[in-house]
């Protein structure tokens, strides 16, 4: 019964869905590499036409949805429950924290879409040159490296801080 109990509550909820999608992913792409994955493309027969990719793409755009989603439906909760009042939690100020993840965010993904090439590319031998395409490619890439690094260097800030304070 226990155990039950635990399920239902809300980490039991947010561990089990988190262990539905990777199970998931994992089995979508072992599916995809192991099923027809060598199957050649008819037009050039250098390149693979993998069977899955449909299946995988449309994989891809579901979990994004509802990742999205979910992103804006905490948010808004979150607001309706305890307003713009409490910005100083266990002494760190979270309104101001997450009110800067954001602007770092959408400031960060603005200026790589700016900056982000618009070259054509050779793709499977063929031409791209979609000009919106490759600039919102670009900025995806260049805005996920940034916030990685970003990441990476706030966590090593913070860790110095405690290892200094604790000495």
């Amino acid at each position: 019964m226990r155990k039950i109990l635990k399920w239902a509550s809300h980490l039991g909820q947010a561990q089990l869905m988190f262990y539905t999608i990777v199970a998931s992913a994992v089995l979508l792409f072992a599916s995809f590499f192991l099923i027809g994955f060598d199957r050649p493309y008819r037009p050039d027969p250098n390149f693979n036409d993998p069977r899955l990719t449909s299946v995988l793409m449309v994989y891809v755009i579901i979990v994004f949805v509802i990742a999205v989603g979910t992103a804006l439906w905490a948010v808004v909760s979150t607001l309706r429950r305890k307003g713009m009042g409490e910005a100083i939690v266990n002494g760190v100020p979270a309104l101001r924290v997450a009110i800067g993840v954001a602007v770092a965010t959408i400031l960060t993904m603005f200026v790589s879409l700016l900056a982000g090439s618009s070259q054509p590319l050779r793709v499977n031998g063929k031409v791209f040159d979609s000009v919106w395409s490759l600039k919102v490619a670009d900025m995806f890439v260049a805005s996920s490296l940034v916030m990685v690094v970003l990441a990476i260097g706030v966590v090593a800030y913070g860790t110095i801080q405690t290892y200094l304070k604790n000495r």
